[in-house]
């Protein structure tokens, strides 16, 4: 990891991902890594609303981001599939 950024699961985050199938929690580790690494590389944006939050999408898939800057951490909150995210 460059740049001294990670990232963290919260416990909510952790169940999501372990009810998913191997394969897609193989491109969310993918993902998640390249974030942290080159965030270019990835499809972020942020929440409109939001404060510090934002949303990593992979696939069908859409991730709730919280940024810790000070910590230089991305809080990993919610998993969702996108025909539950955007109700």
């Amino acid at each position: 990891m460059s740049a001294g950024w990670r990232y963290e699961f919260s416990p909510h985050a952790v169940r999501d991902r372990d009810g998913l199938p191997r394969e897609v929690q193989e491109r969310i580790d993918e993902a998640l890594d390249r974030l942290v690494t080159d965030i270019r590389t990835c499809d972020v944006r942020k929440l409109q609303g939001q404060t510090g939050a934002y949303r990593l999408r992979v696939g069908t898939y859409r991730i709730l981001i919280a940024v810790d800057p000070a910590a230089r951490t991305y809080l990993i909150a919610k998993i969702y599939h996108r025909r539950d995210a955007y109700r």
